[in-house]
């Protein structure tokens, strides 16, 4: 892609990262920033100052921050912290980010013109495809049983639900899920996925995968399960998944957030890339 447009990336995990060489490769003129230990292979690694000052264009992570105070960075050597004058110096450019939300509420990040890129429905269909192959390899390795014949359980279907049911259904393991929406419940039946409500979960599972970011699988559904069902939370924080309970009944819970980044981070640079450049043609 030409672009007359000088772009920095700037923080983020090993995405970004692949995201600056995807760019560069391209023959996108891409600088990056915060990521000095692990700096991308193709793209000019620079300081966050020198970002700022070279690039017309900032693409920032997803999510931009986690604690609303500093810029998520995984791969820098130090804090990226989220100040006024951070966002004084974004101000007069073209920003792209992710998952704002957590961003101070000062009229200084107020005044940053963004497009949030993980509000495409291309970008959050490809994350949730990368999210459930993620969550069955995870399964795999952290069950002791093979998925071939196991009693698996979905809660909240929507866009990982989905794409996660056929995939389990392949190989092999008996798959039910639970929603509150009936229209979620009739989308199950078509895919082959026993449909429940929360309160027909009645029977012990092997594998729980929750896709709800709401307290779902209560102390009642919990109590239910066996010493060695496994609970993975695949929802953001606070997750699905009554902690507390699970801690009484010693039931495992593997936390999976951010999957994508952390099993396919190419793939979902490539997705964040296409987003972009699809806002960049609007």
């Amino acid at each position: 892609m030409k672009s007359p447009l000088r772009f920095g990336v700037l923080g983020g995990d090993r995405r970004m990262r692949f995201l600056a060489d995807l760019l560069a490769a391209d023959g996108v003129p891409v600088i990056a920033a915060a990521m000095e230990n692990d700096p991308p292979a193709l793209a000019r690694h620079v300081s966050v100052p020198a970002l700022l000052a070279e690039a017309d264009a900032v693409i920032l992570p997803l999510p931009v921050t986690k604690d609303g105070k500093t810029l998520f960075a995984p791969l820098s050597g130090g804090e990226v912290p989220l100040s006024d004058g951070l966002a004084e110096r974004l101000a007069g450019k073209r920003v792209f980010w992710g998952m704002p939300e957590k961003l101070p509420k000062t009229e200084a990040w107020a005044g940053v013109r963004a497009k949030d890129y993980f509000a495409r429905e291309a970008l959050t269909l490809g994350n949730a495809a990368l999210t459930a192959e993620g969550a069955v390899a995870l399964a795999i390795r952290e069950h002791p049983a093979a998925l071939f014949g196991a009693e698996c359980l979905i809660t909240g279907f929507g866009r990982i639900g989905t794409s996660l049911a056929p995939k389990l259904l392949a190989f092999g393991a008996r798959v039910s899920g639970a929603a509150r929406k009936r229209e979620d419940r009739m989308r199950m039946a078509t895919l082959g996925v026993r449909p429940l409500r929360f309160d027909e979960i009645t029977q012990p599972y092997d594998i729980v995968f929750n896709t709800a970011p709401a307290p779902v699988l209560t102390a009642p559904i919990l109590l239910r399960q066996k010493p060695d069902t496994l609970l993975i939370e695949l929802a953001s924080a606070p997750g699905g998944i009554d902690r507390k309970a699970a801690a009484a009944l010693r039931l495992r819970v593997v936390d999976a957030p951010g999957l994508p980044g952390r099993v396919a981070p190419k793939t979902a640079a490539a997705l964040i890339r296409d987003a972009v450049y699809e806002l960049l043609e609007e």
